[in-house]
């Protein structure tokens, strides 16, 4: 008996999509606003006092206070030398023994006048000075940042294999030619 085999290899079939990614994205969005800083910075002029009256007055410029005040300074002494004299006078006329009155005249006729040579003016000048301290204020700048990310929108799809049988297998065995024995 002969046998007759016939066979057939299964095919597998392979279908595939490849993948896809797919994305857009929207810029990003920052916003600043800056406020500047600040700097006042005030420095006062310091001030100058010059007090020059001393040297007027020893020039004989007087201001009329002061001059008032002088003169009437002068005519109390000058009155009280007076006085003093004539009362030192008056006693001296008074003793029974002492001086006449042409001695007295004689003593009023040599008066002496004395002169003195001096530079004006004798006393410096009064000086003061008024010193103010520098003052500032500060602010200091301010930055405000609202920033809006980028926003990223992705599609994704991803890559398919399929597999699938394109041809089945199969084993096919016969018989072929008599099926019977002859030599029996």
């Amino acid at each position: 008996m002969q046998l007759r085999i016939d066979q057939q290899f299964a095919q597998i079939g392979v279908s595939t999509t490849p993948a896809n990614l797919q994305f857009s994205s929207s810029p990003a969005q920052v916003q600043m606003k800056t406020t500047p800083g600040k700097l006042e910075i005030e420095s006062p002029r310091p001030k100058i006092h010059i007090d020059q009256s001393q040297c007027f007055a020893d020039a004989g410029l007087k201001s009329p206070a002061r001059l008032s005040a002088d003169r009437a300074s002068e005519g109390y002494s000058a009155t009280m030398e007076a006085i003093a004299r004539i009362s030192s006078e008056g006693d001296q006329l008074a003793r029974i023994k002492g001086t006449s009155l042409a001695d007295i005249a004689l003593s009023h006729s040599s008066e002496t006048h004395e002169f003195d040579v001096k530079a004006i003016p004798q006393q410096p000048p009064e000086i003061s000075f008024e010193i103010n301290p520098v003052q500032f204020s500060y602010q200091p700048a301010e930055v405000q940042i609202d920033a809006n990310p980028s926003q990223i929108d992705t599609r994704i799809e991803p890559a398919q294999v399929k597999t699938y049988l394109l041809q089945k297998n199969y084993l096919e065995i016969n018989w072929v030619g008599d099926n019977y024995d002859k030599i029996a």
